[in-house]
């Protein structure tokens, strides 16, 4: 079959569409944020091919309702998306990801030498590749348990004076009123004594906890509080940090491990090198002619799988470097390269964004990878909004015309050069637009800056910078050149610092006496389960509860605010409040299909029955932001938050709707809204990690509206960004690089973009 045929698909905001797509071409599936691109790509032609293969092999499954009338022409389906492949395991690292951690550990273990103190070598016999891996209890450090890393307690900062007592000890690392009432009915002699005071078993008790011998918990204590408030990426680092494992040097491995040694470097420390370095070292120690015949073509091998992964734009990354720490678009990068060493043909692959977080100038390498999956004989559909994916495609397919309620119909469907001449795609009449075109700089002239200097953490060389304040900064500069090192991880850090404590006298930073506030809105998802949603995010789900709790019938029922949530007493028996019955055939593998008790509602029928203005609690999830600011404006409740994301051309989400679902430039508007919705200050410093990602232009369009807002009411914004509409709306830009890694680190240019732009340095000006 040379075409996926697809009839009367209705799937979330899909309209009845009917649809042929043609196979064994480079495939582009665009449309604004919320049109319907994902539910056609992935909940559709991703998911009904999963259930299709599985019942053509004999797997009598139900998995409930079909939401189409037909589909054909489906091959085997590989989906590559960021919540579909994210990982949470710090144990999962690049190395082990990509098979270079297993392949070194042989090349030790077969061309190693041990060396004592005084450098003799000595000859390794039947060494167990084992002992290289962090994996393995024959090869991981114990004291760390092969993660590299020891959290470290710093009562020396909690307990400031012999005087404090117990209690307040708890109540200076957050703990809730529950839980210090449990407390002191447990240590009801020391609750109010001061701590340094009470007997050294019950300190350490207090501290690390008891581990119960039947559940294996650890009893509450210092230490639970401050991991579970870092693990929800609190606050915590004056605290409870995470330090360096001092037995191995964050090494990860045993001490054995790491007395062996390749051209006198371990396992260790090259797997903390950048792939680049690595790939670098193997060139020149073949060169020197100590290897074996064996190990000349285990090391080539390795160097074959470090030129695939630095030439999809992974070069600056470590063999140490944690999955779960990769942006969406590294991570999509390494499954990529999967996929390319595979060589499999006939299928579809299912791509998302797959050039995010990418520099303009890295992008064609990637384009050219996937063009390589399409003539191994495969179909690569790509869920995008980058104009230079949607360039290179064979064929487009626009969903929209708008998000929500108003998408989810085929706009447009052909070729690049007569997509461009369509009049009625939002998407392409945004390709060619001018942003700075209606972007005012209506903002107050001031000279203060925000100054760093000697920034050296990672791979930052020592740099100094002035950061204009009441400005829009664009931080730019290719993968890996240290952006994010140098801002959220060396700025944001040190500007906190300052505004706790209320010391200004670090040489290193100066202009803070200019900011009251900083609020920083990365990309980490705002929640990852099925049960965390929008409108409990932005704080309103208690309140709307609330609201239902007053209604007549509740009252006459009984019913509490508690009875109105699916978390809690108003959960639906038979899925627990979950609306889905879920089908799991191992490996990980999962599908979910409506629960047939509650029809996917999630509450009890005695909960459903109460009305506000003739909608019971389901029907206000299913709002969209813009449904449910006219349903409740007569409420008491404050909406600031929901009109704020009307105004950034967030109306389409509904209230409901499940974050992991969100692209991360959603998550990050709903975060600023949330924020801004709070009270009103002058003097905040927002820092913005690629707001642009899973944005159409048409969606870049609102938020620069936003961020203009801001600025112009008298706050600083900074952003780490590579699209060059932001770029370009900036007031002052800050380039990193030159390249990634060890090559990286130092500031190449700065100025306006007009300034960027005709610089022969900055290779984002190239672009500008």
């Amino acid at each position: 079959m040379d075409y996926i045929q697809i009839e009367n698909a209705y799937i979330n905001n899909l309209k009845n569409i009917s649809i042929e797509i043609p196979k064994n071409k480079f495939i582009v599936i665009t449309g604004i944020s919320g049109s319907g691109k994902s539910s056609l790509a992935f909940d559709l032609i991703f998911e009904e091919d999963r259930k299709k293969y599985l019942q053509s092999i004999g797997m009598a499954l139900d998995f409930g309702t079909d939401y189409y009338t037909n589909i054909t022409g489906l091959s085997p389906t590989v989906a590559v998306k960021q919540n579909l492949i994210r990982q949470s395991n710090p144990r999962s690292t690049v190395g082990s990801k990509t098979g270079l951690l297993n392949k070194f550990s042989l090349l030790f273990a077969n061309e190693g030498s041990y060396q004592d103190s005084e450098s003799f070598s000595l000859a390794n016999d039947d060494i167990n590749p084992d002992i290289f891996s962090y994996l393995s209890p024959n090869g991981m450090c114990f004291d760390c348990a092969g993660t590299g890393k020891q959290f470290h307690i710093h009562m020396e900062n909690i307990i400031s004076s012999k005087t404090v007592t117990v209690e307040q000890v708890f109540q200076q690392i957050g703990s809730t009123k529950g839980y210090l009432n449990l407390l002191q009915r447990k240590y009801t002699a020391y609750f109010h004594e001061p701590f340094s005071n009470c007997p050294i078993e019950i300190q350490n008790e207090l501290i690390y906890g008891v581990v119960d011998n039947y559940s294996g918990k650890t009893s509450y204590c210092v230490e639970r509080v401050l991991h579970n408030r870092y693990l929800r990426n609190e606050d915590v680092q004056r605290f409870y940090s995470q330090e360096i494992c001092e037995s191995c040097n964050g090494y990860r491995i045993c001490d054995e491990a790491r007395m062996m040694k390749i051209a006198n470097l371990h396992l260790g420390e090259i797997a903390s090198m950048s792939l680049i370095k690595v790939k670098e070292f193997l060139d020149n120690y073949i060169e020197m002619n100590k290897l074996s015949a064996f190990g000349t073509e285990l090391s080539r091998s390795l160097i074959t799988t470090l030129n695939s992964l630095i030439h999809i734009k992974l070069g600056h990354l470590t063999m140490y470097r944690e999955i779960p720490t990769l942006s969406g678009g590294e991570l999509q990068r390494i499954f990529l390269y999967d996929h390319l060493e595979s060589k499999l043909d006939s299928l579809i692959y299912v791509f998302d964004e797959p050039t995010s977080g990418l520099h303009e100038s890295e992008k064609q390498e990637i384009i050219e990878s996937l063009q390589s999956i399409k003539a191994h004989g495969n179909t690569v559909l790509i869920v995008s909004h980058d104009k230079k994916i949607i360039k290179a495609a064979d064929h487009i397919i626009d969903v929209g015309t708008n998000a929500g309620d108003l998408g989810g119909e085929i706009v447009y469907q052909g070729s690049y050069s007569e997509f461009l001449n369509n009049h009625h795609s939002l998407t392409s009449k945004f390709l060619d637009y001018d942003m700075t075109k209606s972007f005012k700089k209506n903002k107050q002239e001031t000279k203060d800056t925000l100054s760093i200097s000697n920034a050296n953490r990672n791979n930052l060389k020592n740099i100094s910078i002035e950061i204009p304040i009441n400005r829009l900064v664009g931080i730019a500069g290719v993968s890996g050149s240290g952006k994010s090192t140098l801002i959220s991880k060396t700025l944001v850090p040190l500007c906190k610092e300052q505004l706790k404590n209320s010391d200004f006298s670090n040489p290193n930073i100066k202009g803070m006496d200019k900011i009251q506030k900083i609020i920083e809105i990365s990309q980490a998802p705002i929640g990852r389960k099925a049960n965390s949603n929008p409108v409990t995010y932005i704080g309103l789900w208690d309140k709307i509860r609330e609201l239902f709790a007053k209604q007549p019938q509740a009252v006459k029922e009984g019913l509490k605010a508690g009875d109105f949530s699916f978390n809690s007493n108003g959960a639906c028996l038979s899925c627990k409040g979950s609306g889905v019955e879920d089908i799991s055939i191992g490996y990980d593998i999962q599908f979910s299909k409506t629960c047939p008790e509650c029809n996917g509602t999630r509450f009890n029928s005695k909960t459903l029955q109460v009305l506000y203005k003739q909608k019971n609690i389901n029907d206000v999830l299913e709002m969209s932001v813009d449904e449910a600011i006219s349903f409740l404006e007569s409420s008491t409740i404050d909406l600031s938050v929901l009109n704020i994301l009307k105004k950034i051309g967030m109306d389409y989400v509904k209230l409901g709707q499940p974050t992991s679902t969100l692209s991360g430039g959603e998550a990050q508007r709903i975060k600023l809204a949330k924020e801004i919705g709070k009270t009103r200050k002058k003097d905040t410093l927002y820092v913005l990690d690629e707001p642009s990602a899973g944005l159409s232009q048409y969606d870049i369009s609102k938020l620069l509206y936003l961020l203009n807002e801001l600025v112009t009411s008298g706050n600083s914004v900074i952003v780490i960004e590579h699209d060059l509409d932001i770029l370009k709306c900036c007031d002052w830009i800050i380039e990193l690089g030159e390249g990634s890694g060890d090559k990286g680190g130092e500031v190449i240019a700065q100025g306006t973009p007009i300034d960027l732009s005709e610089n022969n340095v900055s290779i984002t000006g190239r672009y500008l």
